[in-house]
C-alpha cells in the first residue's frame, strides 16, 4: 500500500490503522493495538493509579512478610533478653507508632439556643439527677426529652457538660475518657504502614502454642513457699498469704537433651563396632586413659571396660541465691564435665569442645531463701531425680549412658549447705573441724582430721533426732534443747554427766557436721541402697576450667 502524493502523512497512517483494526477483528476479534497486547509484542501503558496500586500491593506483601519474622523471633528474643511485656509495650508504642499532637475536641451538636425541645427542662432533671446521684442512659434519656436527632445521647451529654455537670458520675456505663488511637508509622510518602511487631496478645498466644508443641519447656512444678503480701485498709494492717511453687525440668529429660546435644562430641562405640575390633585395638583404646591392664583379663570384660569407659558421663549440680524484685530465689544447674576417655579433642571450631560439653542447664528455679529450713525444702525435689539415675539414657542410634552425680560447683555458702558444715562462725570449713581463727597456723591445720561427707553423713545420722523418716527439716545439732541433746548422746553411746552445761561441750568433736549434709541427710535417701550413682566432691573455679 503506497501513501498517494495528495495525502498527508498523518492522514495515512490513520487510514493505515483503521485498516489493520478491521484486518485484525477479522482474523483473532480484537483490534490491532489489543492483539499486539496480547501477543506481547508491546506493553499496554499504565495509568498513575495503577502503579501507585501495584506499589501498595509490593510494600504490603514486604510488610507482612517482615511481620511473620518478627512473630518468630520476638517471643524468643523477649525471653532471652528478661524484658517484661510492660516494658516491650512501651517501647513498642515509642519506636512504631506517630506521636500526634492532642486534638482539638469535635463538637457534634447544634447550637443549643435554636433547638426543638426544651432546654430548660432537660437541665432541670439532669441537676436532679446529679443531687439524688442516679445514672441514666444518655440514648433513652434524649428520647423521653423529645431529642429526635440520632446522635441524641451525644447531644444530651454535650449539653450537660456545657453546663458543668459532671457526666461521669451520671453515666450509667464506665467512660473510658478521650482515647485516642496512635496511628502506625508509613512508609515515605506512601499510605502503606511498616511493619509493626506483635502486640502483647499474639505474643502470648506464640507462647502458648510452643507450649503445647513442647518446642517451650516449662518443666513441672515444685518446691511449695508461701509469702506474705501486706496492704493496708483504712489504717488496718492485712496480711494476706499467698502460695506459690517454683519449677523444674526433670532430671532425665535433661539428662536425655544433653546427651541428643553432646554425642557428636563423644567416643561412642556401638555394641557393633566394638564387636568387630580385636583385642589389641580394645586394649589400646582403654590404654589411652587407663594403663597397666591385667593380662588375663579376657574380650567380655575388655568389652565391658571399654563400654563402662565410653559410656559413664559425671554430672556436676550448681547453685546458688539471687534477689529478684525484692524476693529471693535459688537457681540450679547441671551441666556435664568434660572427660577425655568421654569426649573427642577439640575441633578446628572457634570454641573448645570443653565449653560446648560444660555449658550449664537450667535445673530448677524457685522462690526460696538462702536459710537452711528454706533450701532443704528442695532437697524431696532433688531426691525424686536422683532416683532415677541408674536409667539410662540413649543415643539417636540406640547407644545406652548412664550418668554419675558425684560433683558440685559452687560458692562456699552452697558447699558448706551441701557437706552440713556451718554456714560461717568458728567451723565453717568444709573438710576438717579446724576453728576459724586457726586457719592460719599450718601446723593445727595439718593435724586436724579430713572427714568425708559420709563421715559427715554418719555424724548426723547416727542418734535418734537425725532418722526422722522423710524428713525435710534437717537435724542442726546445736539446735537441740538439753534433753535432746542428753538423748542424742545416750543414743550415741556416749556417757551422759548431769551437770548441764556439760552437755552443750560434747558437740565440740562433731564441729565439721553440725546437721545433714543436704540431699545425703534425706532420711529416705540415706537408707535406700538401691542409688548407687550420687556422691559430692566439690570442686573450685579453678578446678573446672
Amino acid at each position: 500500500m503506497t501513501m498517494p502524493k495528495d495525502v498527508s502523512e498523518g492522514t495515512y497512517v490513520a487510514i493505515a490503522i483503521e485498516k489493520l483494526d478491521k484486518d485484525c477483528e477479522q482474523r483473532f476479534g480484537k483490534p490491532f493495538v489489543e492483539t499486539l497486547v496480547k501477543c506481547k509484542i508491546v506493553e499496554k501503558s499504565k495509568s498513575q493509579s495503577e502503579k501507585l496500586s501495584e506499589k501498595r500491593k509490593m510494600l504490603k506483601k514486604c510488610r507482612d512478610t517482615i511481620y511473620e519474622g518478627f512473630k518468630k523471633t520476638i517471643p524468643e528474643m523477649i525471653l532471652k533478653e528478661n524484658e517484661s511485656i510492660k516494658a516491650y509495650t512501651r517501647k513498642r508504642k515509642a519506636q512504631y507508632f506517630a506521636h500526634n499532637p492532642a486534638k482539638k475536641k469535635k463538637s457534634h451538636s447544634p447550637t443549643f439556643d435554636n433547638v426543638s425541645w426544651d432546654t430548660a427542662t432537660v437541665l432541670d432533671d439532669l441537676k436532679k439527677a446529679e443531687t439524688l446521684g442516679q445514672k441514666i442512659t444518655w440514648s433513652s434519656f434524649a428520647r423521653e426529652h423529645g431529642v429526635c436527632e440520632k446522635n441524641g445521647g451525644q447531644i444530651i451529654k454535650e449539653f450537660a457538660e456545657s453546663h458543668n455537670i459532671n457526666t461521669a458520675g451520671l453515666s450509667k456505663h464506665a467512660s473510658h475518657g478521650d482515647r485516642v488511637r496512635a496511628s502506625k508509622l508509613k512508609f515515605p510518602g506512601k499510605q502503606v504502614a511498616i511493619a509493626v511487631p506483635p502486640p502483647p496478645a499474639t505474643i502470648r498466644e506464640v507462647w502458648k502454642t510452643q507450649v503445647e508443641s513442647g518446642e517451650l519447656k516449662l518443666g513441672v512444678m515444685c518446691t511449695p513457699y508461701t509469702i506474705s503480701r501486706f496492704s493496708t485498709t483504712h489504717g488496718k494492717l492485712n496480711v494476706e498469704e499467698i502460695k506459690v511453687q517454683g519449677r523444674k525440668i526433670p532430671l532425665k529429660q535433661l539428662r536425655a537433651r544433653m546427651l541428643l546435644k553432646h554425642e557428636k562430641y563423644m567416643h561412642l562405640y556401638s555394641d557393633e563396632k566394638i564387636k568387630g575390633m580385636t583385642n589389641e585395638e580394645i586394649r589400646a583404646s582403654i590404654a589411652k586413659y587407663k594403663p597397666n591392664l591385667e593380662e588375663t583379663l579376657t574380650r567380655e570384660e575388655l568389652s565391658d571396660i571399654l563400654k563402662a569407659q565410653q559410656r559413664t558421663r559425671h554430672l556436676a549440680i550448681w547453685h546458688d541465691h539471687a534477689t529478684v524484685l525484692s524476693k529471693g530465689y535459688i537457681l540450679i544447674t547441671i551441666h556435664t564435665l568434660y572427660d577425655p576417655a568421654v569426649h573427642i579433642e577439640d575441633m578446628e571450631e572457634k570454641a573448645s569442645v570443653q565449653t560446648l560439653v560444660e555449658e550449664p542447664q537450667l535445673y530448677m528455679f524457685a522462690l526460696n531463701s538462702s536459710s537452711v529450713e528454706d533450701q532443704a525444702a528442695i532437697i524431696p525435689d532433688r531426691v525424686e531425680c536422683l532416683q532415677d539415675l541408674d536409667e539410662p539414657v540413649y543415643t539417636s542410634e540406640g547407644v545406652p549412658v548412664n550418668d554419675v552425680m558425684k560433683y558440685f560447683v559452687g560458692d562456699h555458702p552452697a558447699q558448706q549447705f551441701e557437706r552440713g558444715t556451718q554456714v560461717g562462725g568458728n567451723y565453717k570449713c568444709g573438710g576438717c573441724g579446724c576453728r576459724s581463727q586457726l586457719m592460719d597456723d599450718q601446723a593445727h591445720a595439718l593435724r586436724c582430721t579430713v572427714r568425708s561427707l559420709q563421715d559427715i553423713q554418719s555424724i548426723a545420722l547416727d542418734g535418734v533426732f537425725g532418722k526422722v523418716p522423710k524428713s525435710i527439716k534437717p537435724l542442726y545439732l546445736p539446735d537441740l534443747s538439753i534433753n535432746e541433746i542428753r538423748k542424742e548422746l545416750a543414743a550415741r553411746g556416749r556417757s551422759v554427766t548431769k551437770k548441764i552445761r556439760i552437755a552443750p561441750r560434747s558437740w565440740k568433736s562433731h564441729a565439721c557436721g553440725t546437721r545433714s549434709p543436704g540431699v545425703h541427710g534425706f532420711a529416705s535417701l540415706a537408707e535406700s541402697c538401691e542409688i548407687t550413682r550420687i556422691g559430692i566432691h566439690f570442686l573450685s573455679f579453678a578446678d573446672t576450667h
